[in-house]
């Protein structure tokens, strides 16, 4: 019996280290640069009510 569970212990480490798990994966792009082409007269939607402008 002690033979039969260290094969069945043995067996179940083969099955399970051809498995292969990947977690979630996650690409950052480098920040896009703005250039204002009419410096300090646009402002953004919605900023001219915050006071923001």
């Amino acid at each position: 019996m002690r033979l039969m569970r260290g094969l069945l212990a043995l067996l179940t480490c083969v099955a399970f280290s051809g498995c292969v798990v990947r977690g979630p994966e996650i690409r950052v792009k480098p920040p896009v640069e703005i250039k204002a082409e009419r410096e300090g007269k646009f402002c953004p939607p919605g900023q001219a009510k915050k006071g923001n402008c």
